[in-house]
C-alpha cells in the first residue's frame, strides 16, 4: 500500500494546533496559499485555516488505508491514540465485526477485550475509520447514531471529538464529529506525522 497521495503535501508551513504546539498544515497544490488575504485579524495578525485536524501517524494512516481498502466495504478499525492528545497513532482492525453490503456492526467484545491492553498502555479510542460503498462518501445516519451513542455513554465527558474518516475505493474522506454537534459530521484535513 503506497500512500503516495498524501506526498505533495506542504510541510515548511506551520499552523497552531487547538492549544498545543504548532503542527503542519496540509497543503494538497504546492500553489495553494497558506492563508488568504481576508484571513487576518483587524490587529494585522494571521487567522489559520479552520478547517478541522485529524492528526495521524504515517503508520496509522497506512495500515488503516491498506485494510479497509483490500476488504470489501463496510469494514470497521478502531483510531488509538495517547490518552493526554488528539493524535492516532495506532489502529485496531475489527477482526469479528459482521458486514453487510451496506452496514457493519462491531465486535464490541472483541474490541472491548483487545481496547482493555490499549488503555493500560496509556491509549484511548479516538474514532472509529471505516469503508462505504461507492457513491456514498459521508457519513451515514447510522454513523452519526452510533457516534451520538458513544457521546451519551463517556460519563466524564472527555471525548471531546470522534474521528469518523471514512474510505471510499482507494479515496479517504476524513470527518470530525464534535460532542456539542453529535448530529453533524465536519470534513477535515489530515495532518500526518
Amino acid at each position: 500500500m503506497k500512500c503516495s497521495p498524501f506526498s505533495r503535501r506542504r510541510r515548511d508551513k506551520l499552523v497552531p494546533a487547538n492549544d498545543g504546539p504548532p503542527i503542519r498544515r496540509d497543503a494538497f497544490h504546492e500553489d495553494e496559499p497558506i492563508l488568504d488575504d481576508d484571513d487576518v485579524a483587524d490587529d494585522g495578525s494571521p487567522i489559520y485555516n479552520r478547517v478541522p485536524v485529524m492528526q495521524m501517524s504515517s503508520a496509522s494512516l497506512c495500515r488503516m488505508m491498506a485494510y479497509l481498502t483490500s476488504h470489501p466495504p463496510e469494514r470497521a478499525v478502531a483510531l488509538l491514540g495517547p490518552k493526554d492528545h488528539d493524535a492516532v497513532t495506532h489502529v485496531l482492525i475489527d477482526e469479528s465485526g459482521h458486514a453487510t453490503s451496506a452496514s457493519f456492526t462491531l465486535g464490541h467484545v472483541f474490541l472491548n477485550e483487545k481496547l482493555r491492553l490499549y488503555t493500560a498502555a496509556g491509549l484511548d479510542v479516538k474514532g472509529i475509520g471505516h469503508s462505504h460503498p461507492a457513491g456514498c462518501c459521508w457519513p451515514s445516519l447510522g454513523d452519526l447514531h452510533y457516534v451520538a451513542k458513544c457521546f451519551a455513554a463517556d460519563r466524564e465527558q472527555s471525548l471531546v471529538t470522534f474521528l469518523l474518516p471514512i474510505i471510499v475505493g482507494q479515496r479517504l474522506f476524513p470527518y470530525i464529529v464534535y460532542r456539542d454537534h453529535p448530529n453533524a459530521a465536519q470534513i477535515a484535513q489530515v495532518v500526518l506525522f
